[in-house]
């Protein structure tokens, strides 16, 4: 690279840092946040995974982190960092493997400067949840695959499988990729090396595997119940006409989405270029060339998440990155098509136009993220659960048993979750009946309102409104405390 090129480099990846830490210092809590907070915290307890409470990733975050998620505020700083790190090394792998595959450094930086400034990226990446961390094993695993693709080095192989193993170890549904790797190191490595490097890559698919498989062994049921089973049953409605609506609704918010809406036009046609001028001409070119792996990566990771009922918006920053590096790969021809229809000046105004609109669609993400503009979100300022779990030390002990329908809270207050609260079952349409809870470590409201009757929790934090089910033995035995945004603590008489 020209010492211009690494200035700009260096230049994006600052920005990238800068952005991703003010999303961190002041991003509103995600509902699910709490739930992965509060898991980690459990694990670093000394609860099992499955076995004491309901979990429903695999091993490999909860694993991990627990050590560090002891220490309420400090431990949720701390945890947020790790994201942070996580998603800026995945800028810098992005930028790596366009790069590498592609030996052009503009087309490289464009790619950077496109990820770096992405509302949905950095979103999604200063927040405590597996969507960080898979992102970066994913583009890992494609990293140390380019290598090896290009240098047919035996570590380059280990790496890659070792960062696959990673990935599915920290979220099941990337064991999709793993027919991949697999048919394209079979491909790759030729005929003299092929046993050998298929056994060496299998081989080092079985560290980060070794959790998983002890809780496959040890808790079968429970396991393959909560992150198997419990996927089939998130949503309140199965209807094909639900199912066809959530997911236009999903589409409708991600193009009216600038940012989403031109990475997207790019990526399709950048898939026609590839057969256009036949880089990819055969099934044999999606699994040994690094336009076909990088289009397989993204085809797969898509279909993973929009497939399953319902889809969420923020599934796209998952496989969002390879369709970036696939357009990356097409710049040059994509700029050759625009130069045939434009004029200089003409392409300098596309340009800018294009460049302004995408800078200024983060300023959404902002609002959102940052301020709370939407209504769900004001429970999840910062400031708010601040107010919250102060109120809840200010009426009881840490060491008191609390009832809380937001997870999240005794993770910061470092006070004791009611157990089988760690995930409040009766917000999901299981096919369970009360053993069938009970069995599964979860709550329904039979278990809530006997717990309620015995007065176990000394506090017990409602959200929006006390549910009907136990709103009577709440009354009787609790007291109204405190109320804070349509959050409610009522304390034990």
């Amino acid at each position: 690279m020209t010492r211009k090129s690494v200035i700009i480099f260096i230049a994006l990846l600052v920005v990238h840092l800068g952005l991703l830490i003010l999303f961190a210092s002041l991003r509103v809590l995600d509902g699910d946040e709490g739930f992965y907070l509060n898991a980690t915290r459990a694990v670093g307890l000394g609860k099992a995974l499955y076995t004491d409470f309901f979990y429903t990733q695999l091993t490999l975050m909860p694993t991990v982190f627990a050590p560090l998620a002891l220490d309420g505020w400090t431990s949720f700083w701390t945890l947020r960092g790790f994201t942070v790190a996580a998603g800026f090394l995945s800028a810098v792998l992005l930028f790596a493997i366009v790069l590498r595959a592609t030996r052009d450094a503009r087309s490289a930086l464009i790619a950077l400067f496109m990820y770096a400034v992405s509302g949905i990226i950095l979103s999604w990446h200063s927040a405590y949840k597996p969507l960080a961390f898979s992102h970066f094993l994913t583009l890992g695993t494609f990293f140390f695959w380019l290598r090896y693709y290009q240098k047919q080095r035996l570590w380059y192989l280990v790496l890659t499988g070792l960062l696959l193993s990673a990935v599915i170890n920290l979220r099941a549904v990337y064991i999709i990729l793993l027919p991949l790797y697999l048919f394209s190191v079979w491909t790759v490595a030729g005929s003299a090396r092929r046993i050998r490097e298929m056994i060496v890559f299998c081989l080092s698919l079985i560290p980060f595997a070794i959790p998983t498989a002890a809780k496959i062994i040890t808790s079968a049921d429970r396991f393959f119940f909560n992150t198997f089973v419990f996927q089939l049953h998130r949503a309140d409605h199965h209807g094909m006409g639900y199912i066809v609506s959530n997911k236009l609704l999903t589409l409708l918010k991600t193009v009216v989405d600038p940012q989403l809406f031109i990475i997207g036009i790019l990526t399709i046609v950048s898939m026609r270029l590839l057969w256009r001028e036949k880089r990819i001409r055969t099934a044999r070119d999606l699994v040994s060339r690094p336009e076909g792996m990088v289009l397989m990566n993204l085809v797969l990771i898509a279909g993973i998440y929009l497939t399953p009922n319902p889809i969420l918006r923020q599934y796209v920053e998952q496989f969002i990155a390879f369709g970036i590096i696939l357009l990356a790969f097409n710049l040059a021809p994509l700029w050759d098509w625009l130069r045939a229809f434009t004029r200089p000046l003409q392409r300098r105004a596309i340009l800018a136009v294009i460049t302004g609109l995408y800078v200024l669609s983060l300023f959404p993400y902002l609002g959102i993220y940052i301020f709370g503009m939407r209504a769900t979100d004001k429970m999840y300022l910062l400031s708010e659960v601040k107010t919250i779990t102060s109120q809840m030390l200010a009426l009881g002990e840490q060491s008191d048993t609390v009832l809380a329908e937001w997870t999240g809270y005794p993770f910061f207050t470092g006070q004791v979750s009611l157990p089988y609260t760690e995930l409040l079952g009766f917000q999901y349409p299981l096919p369970l009946d009360h053993e069938g809870y009970m069995k599964y470590r979860l709550a329904d409201y039979e278990y809530l309102r006997d717990e309620i009757i015995k007065k176990t929790p000394r506090l017990v934090i409602t959200v929006n409104r006390v549910p009907p089910a136990y709103a009577d033995v709440l009354n009787e035995g609790y007291e109204f405390a405190y109320e804070s945004g349509g959050v409610t603590i009522h304390t034990r008489r």
